[in-house]
Protein backbone atom coordinates (compact mmCIF):
# COMPACT_ATOMS: atom_id res chain seq x y z
CA UNK A 1 0.00 0.00 0.00
CA UNK A 2 2.97 2.28 0.62
CA UNK A 3 4.53 1.65 -1.98
CA UNK A 4 1.35 1.51 -4.38
CA UNK A 5 2.27 5.07 -6.04
CA UNK A 6 5.35 3.68 -6.94
CA UNK A 7 3.83 0.89 -8.87
CA UNK A 8 2.34 1.78 -12.74
CA UNK A 9 0.04 -0.95 -12.75
CA UNK A 10 -0.62 -2.67 -8.79
CA UNK A 11 -3.70 -4.88 -10.38
CA UNK A 12 -1.89 -6.38 -12.65
CA UNK A 13 1.05 -6.83 -10.35
CA UNK A 14 -0.72 -8.29 -8.17
CA UNK A 15 -1.93 -11.17 -10.48
CA UNK A 16 1.64 -11.40 -11.88
CA UNK A 17 2.77 -12.29 -8.37
CA UNK A 18 -0.23 -14.38 -7.77
CA UNK A 19 0.76 -15.97 -11.04
CA UNK A 20 4.14 -16.56 -9.81
CA UNK A 21 3.52 -17.98 -6.52
CA UNK A 22 1.13 -20.82 -8.08
CA UNK A 23 4.05 -21.39 -10.65
CA UNK A 24 6.31 -22.12 -7.62
CA UNK A 25 3.47 -24.34 -6.30
CA UNK A 26 3.72 -26.01 -9.55
CA UNK A 27 -0.11 -25.46 -9.74
CA UNK A 28 0.07 -24.50 -13.30
CA UNK A 29 -3.87 -23.83 -14.68
CA UNK A 30 -3.89 -21.63 -12.11
CA UNK A 31 -0.58 -20.23 -12.86
CA UNK A 32 -1.64 -19.59 -16.13
CA UNK A 33 -5.40 -17.87 -15.23
CA UNK A 34 -3.55 -15.05 -13.56
CA UNK A 35 -0.77 -14.63 -15.38
CA UNK A 36 -3.10 -14.57 -18.21
CA UNK A 37 -5.06 -11.71 -16.40
CA UNK A 38 -1.82 -9.52 -16.04
CA UNK A 39 -1.00 -9.75 -19.74
CA UNK A 40 -4.27 -8.71 -20.54
CA UNK A 41 -3.66 -5.28 -18.16
CA UNK A 42 -0.44 -4.22 -19.68
CA UNK A 43 1.15 -2.62 -22.59
CA UNK A 44 3.57 -4.71 -25.27
CA UNK A 45 5.79 -1.63 -24.57
CA UNK A 46 5.77 -2.20 -21.10
CA UNK A 47 8.95 -4.41 -19.08
CA UNK A 48 5.82 -6.27 -16.94
CA UNK A 49 4.33 -7.65 -20.74
CA UNK A 50 7.37 -9.42 -21.38
CA UNK A 51 8.22 -10.71 -18.13
CA UNK A 52 4.93 -11.80 -17.60
CA UNK A 53 4.70 -13.61 -21.26
CA UNK A 54 7.99 -15.28 -20.49
CA UNK A 55 6.23 -16.70 -17.26
CA UNK A 56 3.33 -17.60 -19.15
CA UNK A 57 5.12 -19.30 -21.68
CA UNK A 58 7.53 -21.31 -19.29
CA UNK A 59 3.60 -22.05 -17.57
CA UNK A 60 2.61 -23.68 -20.87
CA UNK A 61 6.18 -25.36 -21.05
CA UNK A 62 5.55 -26.91 -17.81
CA UNK A 63 2.27 -27.95 -19.15
CA UNK A 64 3.48 -29.69 -22.19
CA UNK A 65 1.77 -27.22 -24.86
CA UNK A 66 4.39 -26.60 -26.95
CA UNK A 67 1.95 -23.93 -29.69
CA UNK A 68 1.12 -22.02 -26.47
CA UNK A 69 4.71 -21.76 -25.15
CA UNK A 70 5.73 -21.11 -28.56
CA UNK A 71 3.26 -18.27 -29.04
CA UNK A 72 3.96 -16.74 -25.51
CA UNK A 73 7.56 -17.03 -25.90
CA UNK A 74 7.35 -14.89 -29.12
CA UNK A 75 5.31 -12.61 -27.33
CA UNK A 76 8.24 -11.82 -24.52
CA UNK A 77 10.71 -11.30 -27.70
CA UNK A 78 9.09 -8.50 -29.25
CA UNK A 79 8.07 -6.67 -26.36
CA UNK A 80 11.44 -7.22 -25.54
CA UNK A 81 12.74 -5.31 -28.79
CA UNK A 82 10.14 -2.43 -28.49
CA UNK A 83 11.22 -1.99 -25.04
CA UNK A 84 14.42 -0.31 -24.76
CA UNK A 85 16.13 -2.16 -21.90
CA UNK A 86 17.80 -4.53 -24.36
CA UNK A 87 17.10 -7.27 -21.67
CA UNK A 88 16.42 -10.44 -24.00
CA UNK A 89 16.17 -13.87 -22.18
CA UNK A 90 13.18 -14.26 -24.13
CA UNK A 91 15.65 -15.30 -27.04
CA UNK A 92 18.07 -16.88 -25.22
CA UNK A 93 15.63 -19.27 -24.00
CA UNK A 94 13.97 -19.48 -27.10
CA UNK A 95 17.51 -20.12 -29.45
CA UNK A 96 18.29 -23.13 -26.92
CA UNK A 97 14.65 -24.01 -26.99
CA UNK A 98 15.21 -24.06 -31.58
CA UNK A 99 18.21 -26.14 -30.43
CA UNK A 100 16.36 -28.41 -28.48
CA UNK A 101 13.54 -29.11 -30.62
CA UNK A 102 14.05 -27.61 -34.35
CA UNK A 103 17.63 -29.60 -34.98
CA UNK A 104 17.09 -28.53 -38.39
CA UNK A 105 16.67 -24.85 -37.68
CA UNK A 106 20.16 -24.21 -35.94
CA UNK A 107 21.47 -21.30 -38.03
CA UNK A 108 18.39 -19.30 -36.28
CA UNK A 109 19.18 -20.59 -32.89
CA UNK A 110 22.74 -19.62 -33.64
CA UNK A 111 21.74 -16.17 -34.17
CA UNK A 112 19.37 -15.60 -31.93
CA UNK A 113 21.87 -17.17 -29.45
CA UNK A 114 24.69 -14.36 -30.54
CA UNK A 115 22.17 -11.79 -30.67
CA UNK A 116 21.72 -12.20 -26.89
CA UNK A 117 25.29 -12.08 -26.35
CA UNK A 118 25.61 -8.83 -28.10
CA UNK A 119 23.31 -7.22 -25.84
CA UNK A 120 24.37 -8.64 -22.60
CA UNK A 121 27.95 -7.63 -23.70
CA UNK A 122 26.40 -4.05 -24.60
CA UNK A 123 25.34 -3.81 -21.45
CA UNK A 124 28.32 -5.61 -19.36
CA UNK A 125 25.75 -8.24 -17.95
CA UNK A 126 28.07 -10.69 -16.28
CA UNK A 127 24.85 -13.14 -15.69
CA UNK A 128 23.45 -12.97 -19.13
CA UNK A 129 26.99 -13.60 -20.61
CA UNK A 130 27.52 -16.25 -18.11
CA UNK A 131 24.33 -17.87 -18.95
CA UNK A 132 24.69 -17.85 -22.46
CA UNK A 133 28.47 -19.06 -21.77
CA UNK A 134 26.56 -22.32 -21.00
CA UNK A 135 24.23 -22.17 -23.75
CA UNK A 136 26.56 -20.96 -26.64
CA UNK A 137 29.20 -24.54 -26.88
CA UNK A 138 26.04 -26.84 -27.72
CA UNK A 139 24.73 -24.83 -30.44
CA UNK A 140 28.24 -23.92 -31.99
CA UNK A 141 28.31 -27.67 -32.19
CA UNK A 142 25.24 -27.98 -33.49
CA UNK A 143 25.88 -25.61 -36.06
CA UNK A 144 29.24 -27.01 -36.97
CA UNK A 145 28.00 -30.49 -37.46
CA UNK A 146 25.09 -28.92 -39.50
CA UNK A 147 27.41 -27.34 -41.66
CA UNK A 148 30.08 -30.38 -42.07
CA UNK A 149 26.97 -32.43 -42.90
CA UNK A 150 25.74 -29.67 -45.73
CA UNK A 151 30.21 -29.69 -46.56
CA UNK A 152 30.13 -33.57 -47.60
CA UNK A 153 26.79 -33.09 -49.43
CA UNK A 154 28.53 -30.90 -51.07
CA UNK A 155 31.58 -32.69 -52.28
CA UNK A 156 29.10 -35.10 -53.25
CA UNK A 157 27.37 -33.33 -55.59
CA UNK A 158 30.53 -31.56 -57.06
CA UNK A 159 32.32 -34.85 -57.11
CA UNK A 160 28.68 -36.49 -59.43
CA UNK A 161 29.24 -32.96 -61.21
CA UNK A 162 32.91 -33.70 -61.80
CA UNK A 163 32.37 -37.40 -63.06
CA UNK A 164 29.56 -36.42 -65.46
CA UNK A 165 31.77 -33.76 -66.80
CA UNK A 166 34.51 -36.47 -67.23
CA UNK A 167 32.02 -38.86 -68.55
CA UNK A 168 31.04 -36.31 -71.45
CA UNK A 169 34.61 -35.22 -72.08
CA UNK A 170 35.45 -38.96 -72.81
CA UNK A 171 32.36 -39.55 -74.88
CA UNK A 172 32.90 -36.66 -77.01
CA UNK A 173 36.37 -38.05 -77.76
CA UNK A 174 34.77 -41.42 -78.12
CA UNK A 175 32.53 -40.19 -80.69
CA UNK A 176 35.24 -37.55 -83.00
CA UNK A 177 37.67 -40.76 -83.17
CA UNK A 178 34.93 -43.13 -84.31
CA UNK A 179 34.04 -40.24 -87.27
CA UNK A 180 37.62 -39.91 -88.39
Amino acid sequence: PRYAKYIKNPKAMRNYFRGLIAQDHSKYAEACYYLDLCLKDCKVDERLYAMTALSLASCYQSRGLKDEYEKYVIKSIISDVVCPLKENLALQQFALYIHEHYPNEIDRAKKYINISLEDARFYNNRLRIIQISNILPGIIDAYQQALGHKNKVLIGALTVVLLGIIILIITIVYIRKKRD
